[in-house]
């Protein structure tokens, strides 16, 4: 039989490896308590002291934020379902905070939130095809920050014009890409390219 220890809280003899080890000064032994005592002790203090809990894991969250955010992640990577039914969960309970939310990210992300719109776009009509931010900023070097159609600046703002429209079977991969000014976009509207090039004196 292996070593016991009397537990000064329950009074019964446990097995030594049952008290987990105490540092006191220069010290380290095994607690007075077993492990069972302690875990009791700890949660009849919580529920006792609720306001000090959450002022407790508040405090600790403010310092910690990205053990915070690691841990969430690799708890959603391990529980994609679950994770999924508490945002939908918690959007149905916050619907402001969820408008909020969008409204600032959208504005923090005007180019996240165009590619977004295009992808969606493009699954409305099935469209096949995808494209990244990534693709966009090769697009703009190569065509060195100038429309496609009338060659002016386009480094304040631009449009990612489909060259064949997503209506008239396109697809919404970077081949199918370019980029142009505002107006130039607009005028095109959803016509083929061809004829939009005609339109321009471009093609007999």
């Amino acid at each position: 039989m292996g070593l016991t220890k009397l537990c000064r809280k329950c009074r019964e003899h446990r097995p030594l490896e049952d008290f987990p080890l105490r540092r006191v000064r220069n010290w380290i032994g095994p607690n007075a308590w077993c492990r069972e005592c302690l875990r009791n002790n700890q949660r009849d203090w919580r529920a006792r002291n609720p306001e000090k809990v959450d002022r407790a894991h508040k405090e600790w969250a403010e310092r910690n934020p990205d053990k915070i955010h690691r841990a969430e992640k690799e708890w959603r990577e391990r529980n994609p379902e679950k994770a999924r039914e508490n945002w939908r969960q918690w959007k149905e309970r916050n619907p402001e905070r969820v408008r909020e939310n969008y409204r600032v990210w959208a504005a923090a992300n005007p180019e996240r939130l165009a590619q977004r719109n295009r992808l969606q776009r493009a699954q409305r009509v099935s469209a096949a095809g995808t494209h990244t931010q990534a693709d966009i900023e090769a697009i703009f070097a190569l065509q060195r920050g100038r429309c496609a159609y009338c060659r002016r600046s386009v480094r304040k703002g631009y449009h990612v014009d489909h060259i064949v429209p997503l209506s008239k079977g396109g697809t919404n991969d970077r081949r199918n890409l370019q980029l142009a000014c505002a107006a130039c976009n607009v005028s095109k509207k959803d016509r083929d390219p061809i004829r939009h090039a005609q339109r321009l004196g471009r093609l007999l």
